[in-house]
């Protein structure tokens, strides 16, 4: 997912618990090799993590990554 919108949903969990969310971000290789995509790679994970803890953190955030 965009990480624009696991950050979105992360900040809603958030207000929904607070100091009960926990945001886990794996490659979730299985599930898209059975839809025929390639998981990410650890360059493309580092920059969508990247992405989320700032926008997490309040940030206004202007990326132009090689994935996002």
């Amino acid at each position: 997912r965009h990480p624009g919108i696991v950050a979105v949903n992360a900040a809603t969990l958030e207000e929904l618990a607070p100091g009960r969310t926990i945001l886990g971000i794996g490659a979730g290789d299985r599930p898209l090799r059975e839809l025929a995509l390639r998981p990410a790679r650890l360059a493309e994970m580092r920059e969508s993590i990247d992405v989320v803890r700032r926008l997490l953190a309040g940030e206004t955030v202007t990326h132009d990554g090689a994935s996002f």
